[in-house]
């Protein structure tokens, strides 16, 4: 296999919440079109479902 290096193009501090249950109510968010990084709330209704985008 090839060596290659990676390039640190954006990064975020993040202090984890306590979790509850298995969850944090935060998802992230990544567009890797703008490098933009987001935490994002997760609604109760939300949890447990899985989401694809």
């Amino acid at each position: 296999m090839a060596d290659f290096t990676l390039k640190e193009i954006k990064s975020l501090k993040y202090n984890r919440p306590e979790i509850s249950k298995g969850y944090t109510d935060h998802s992230l968010h990544i567009n890797v079109s703008s490098s933009d990084i987001n935490i994002r709330p997760v609604e109760k209704e939300g949890q447990g479902k899985i989401y694809r985008g």
